[in-house]
């Protein structure tokens, strides 16, 4: 999303592929610095991220414990 003016946007909702079976596509692999970077921008715009899955060893969780301090973020709009 880099050049792209976040401020029109209300809410990021993020969260990496889950599809039935395991499979999920590959693109992955990069998920969470892409996610890093999202939420830096948005927090720099001010628009609130709603991260609601992420994948972990290949597996997609949903338990926000689990993850990153720096993507445990549920913020909903004002």
């Amino acid at each position: 999303m880099s050049g792209t003016n976040l401020a029109t946007l209300s809410w990021l909702i993020l969260g990496c592929e889950s599809l039935a079976g395991g499979k999920a596509g590959r693109f992955q692999d990069g998920f969470i610095d892409a996610a890093r970077s999202l939420v830096r921008q948005c927090k720099t715009a001010d628009v609130p991220v709603y991260v609601k899955q992420i994948p972990i060893k290949g597996k997609v969780n949903r338990k926000i414990s689990d993850w990153p301090k720096d993507l445990q973020i549920q913020d909903y709009p004002k």
